[in-house]
């Protein structure tokens, strides 16, 4: 593949991992970027091979199966429509577009990319400004890039960890600028499971600087941020308070248990996202919450179960699942990329819905390709004794 072809095959990526989060049509044009990049692509292939390059291996397979319950999701209940151009738009590139070689240094290249984006993006518009498109699905986003970070300083290679020093503390300012409860555990569990490998991998003196580092550079910024304040003065007015029914610990639990309980009346494919009748009524008979906060469920599985059934959770559950099963069968006790990026998601998921927000599903569904394709060096992404 010449250098024009691969520049064209990765526009969607670069896209991907870059612009994601810098305005909200970005959920639209990634599909304009993608049938363009296609469409150059095969034309330019066919000329020079006189047939069409096509990838129809088990990862195509699958964002099919996805892609189809998703339209028919669409066409029942009302799926979300961004959502659902994302998996479209990744789907066509899974087929249509060639599959890189992930090596540790495009990994790299791609990491810097994106900590220099998010930075950039969080310079420009500020902490209050990234309200308006999802600051928590921003902050889970930031997470991912800041533990791949943290990945590339386990190396042993002089040079990836310089990048993935520069670009955990490029990072690390819209992370905790940004970031909540969620997102902020997220990162330090994965940060710790990071941590321990290495420790086993006996590579102690880039432990030390992981440790160093997040320690360092985070805790300063949390201390002094605005979120942890608000927090504070959150939990003393909770605390002074007789009734804690606006309060948010208490919020997220009421939707859970309302949300459980309307799994039972739909439970292979779930209610769609015209839900609102169901919490009108159940929060008019027993109070205490504003329907306004009630965008989802607070939860990752129950919001899934809720609007997209049964079928839907599944489809959440393996793609969490496939990094795990893959990592206890090849990769024990060392770790990779695909795993860190898999524990962001799954402990974000316990108060958030990263796998439901278009921006971040589509950050989550293209690593999941490089990493699973089938002409990716198996070894080169992975920590070695």
């Amino acid at each position: 593949m010449n250098n024009a072809l691969r520049a064209i095959a990765t526009l969607p990526l670069l896209f991907t991992f870059t612009a994601t989060f810098w305005y909200s049509d970005a959920t639209k044009d990634i599909v304009f970027i993608t049938l363009a990049s296609i469409a150059c692509y095969q034309l330019i292939y066919y000329r020079s091979h006189s047939r069409l390059e096509l990838h129809w291996d088990w990862i195509s397979k699958a964002l099919v199966v996805i892609s189809t319950y998703y339209v028919f999701s669409k066409t029942y209940h009302g799926f979300s429509s961004s959502t659902l151009r994302v998996v479209l738009s990744i789907t066509l590139c899974s087929i249509f577009l060639p599959r890189l070689r992930l090596s540790k240094n495009m990994l790299a290249c791609f990491i810097a990319l994106s900590a220099t984006s998010a930075c950039t993006y969080y310079v420009l518009l500020g902490s209050e400004g990234i309200w308006h498109l999802n600051r928590i699905n921003f902050a889970t986003y930031a997470a991912a890039v800041a533990v791949l970070s943290l990945f590339l300083i386990a190396q042993k290679q002089r040079h990836l960890m310089l990048i993935g020093t520069v670009s955990f503390i490029l990072v690390s300012f819209p992370f905790i600028g940004a970031s909540s409860r969620g997102p902020l555990l997220a990162f330090t569990l994965t940060m710790g499971v990071l941590t321990l490998q290495t420790l086993l991998e006996k590579n102690r003196i880039n432990a030390v600087i992981i440790m160093i580092l997040s320690v360092g550079v985070l805790a300063p910024q949390i201390l002094n941020n605005s979120f942890l304040s608000h927090k504070l003065v959150q939990v003393k007015e909770y605390k002074e308070s007789q009734s804690n029914k606006d309060y948010n610990i208490h919020s997220r639990l009421e939707l859970w248990k309302a949300g459980l309980s309307f799994i039972p009346s739909a439970p292979l494919l779930g209610h769609g996202y015209n839900d609102k009748p169901l919490l009108e009524e159940r929060f008019e008979n027993y109070g205490g919450l504003d329907l306004t906060i009630l965008y989802h469920y607070h939860n990752q599985l129950i919001s899934t179960w809720v609007r997209d059934g049964f079928i839907g959770t599944m489809i959440i559950i393996l793609l969490l699942l496939k990094p795990v099963t893959y990592y206890l069968r090849h990769s024990w006790p060392n770790t990779d990329a695909m795993l860190l990026v898999c524990c962001i998601y799954a402990v974000s998921g316990l108060t958030d819905t990263p796998l439901s927000n278009a921006s971040t599903l589509s950050f989550y569904l293209y690593f999941f390709i490089l990493y699973f394709s089938k002409e990716r060096c198996n070894e080169s992404i992975r920590l070695k004794p």
